[in-house]
């Protein structure tokens, strides 16, 4: 399914501080003078479509975040939906082809996507003459979005429950990228966690973003191997219709 990536870090000065093509934005918060201040991070999410809560689709929950650990990323889930309408298995393949997912990179729509974000933050101080990394925190952000059929009176129940199976392998497929967004903020978190102290703060901070973003850049190439091996799902039963030999 359709998946990106985009990565957002915040950085804390002087005592410190989610079918698939990814895209990566990096975001520079400017240093602070103040000793031990922390910016907060810069979140983005990507709002696709609308929602709702009927079902025949995924139930949409309220935005959930984790607790925070010092060992693990907080997470926040969101639930995007938009609308296809058809009484025929042929009307809502040609809704999802109309208004699914849009991929520039590939030129074409997809019916699910899968968008994540990492963003890690961190204190540094001076221990005589040098700059430690301390608390290191990430945070993953996810924005799942699905088609969203409300099946019209006298659909038959055959339409409906063909529905209902696609709609769960194709959850099945866009919790994978849900899972590599998670997986990227627990290893980003456990190499931050591992540097060294440096002879600078301004060069702890390069090696820390440098290798953050060396982890992100590994996850996306784990997402689109996944889309490449599912054939973004497809072996996993997110086809729609069923009996389709077409790839979504």
């Amino acid at each position: 399914m359709l998946h990106s990536q985009v990565l957002i870090f915040s950085l804390l000065t002087l005592a410190t501080s989610y079918t698939s093509k990814p895209s990566t934005q990096t975001t520079f918060v400017p240093p602070s003078p103040r000793l031990a201040r922390e910016y907060p991070p810069v979140v983005a999410v990507r709002d696709a479509g609308t929602s709702d809560s009927r079902r025949y689709i995924l139930p949409q929950p309220t935005p959930v975040q984790s607790s925070p650990s010092s060992i693990a990323p907080t997470v926040t889930l969101h639930y995007r939906y938009y609308a296809i309408t058809g009484v025929t298995a042929s009307e809502l393949r040609s809704q999802m082809s109309q208004k699914g997912l849009f991929e520039p990179h590939e030129g074409r729509r997809y019916d699910a996507r899968t968008d994540w974000t990492v963003q890690w933050s961190y204190r540094h101080r001076y221990e005589g003459n040098q700059c430690v990394l301390q608390a290191p925190k990430t945070h993953v952000d996810v924005t799942l979005t699905y088609p969203q059929w409300k099946p019209p009176a006298g659909t038959p129940q055959s339409l409906i429950t063909e529905w209902q199976q696609y709609i769960v392998a194709l959850q099945h497929h866009e919790e994978g990228h849900q899972a590599h967004g998670i997986e990227a903020g627990k290893a980003v978190l456990w190499t931050l966690s591992r540097l060294p102290a440096y002879s600078s703060c301004q060069q702890l901070n390069r090696a820390a973003n440098t290798s953050a973003q060396a982890v992100i850049k590994q996850y996306n190439q784990k997402d689109l191997a996944y889309d490449e091996a599912t054939k973004h799902g497809y072996t996993q039963g997110a086809n729609f219709p069923i009996t389709s030999t077409v790839l979504r």
